[in-house]
């Protein structure tokens, strides 16, 4: 992994949350901005979907709450196989990258971001994320 993207993680992770939030306080312009939504588990479930639908280059971000020492087990399938996710821990480091799939023992406790994108084209997408 090169120093350059080692450097850019945590400005990565502060831009999306800068992003998300000029979003929910309205910046009044008709730009699109990045969707940024919770994912919430109903009660007594360990996991949920959700689903959505990108243009190329753009990308929709979802926060999840956890523990240090869960697993996380996230999951992507869109029409065409092109719909991927990255996954960053609390503190902005990056965990996994252009995923379909993957299966993390959570190092801290706090707020993961899932970013998702496609690797070309439009894509729509389910993701499914578990917490165990």
């Amino acid at each position: 992994m090169s120093t350059i993207r080692i450097r850019l993680r945590p400005i990565i992770f502060a831009l999306v949350a800068l992003a998300a939030a000029l979003a929910l306080i309205g910046t009044g312009t008709a730009a699109a901005q990045p969707t940024l939504d919770r994912i919430q588990f109903a009660p007594g479930a360990n996991g949920a979907s959700v689903a959505g639908s990108i243009v190329r280059g753009d990308t929709n971000a979802f926060l999840v709450e956890a523990s240090a020492g869960q697993t996380m087990t996230i999951d992507i399938s869109s029409v065409e196989a092109n719909a991927v996710f990255a996954v960053y821990g609390p503190n902005g480091d990056e965990l996994r990258f252009e995923q379909v799939s993957a299966t993390i023992v959570l190092p801290a406790s706090g707020d993961y971001l899932i970013d998702v994108g496609s690797v070309r084209g439009n894509t729509t997408y389910e993701l499914y994320v578990t917490i165990t």
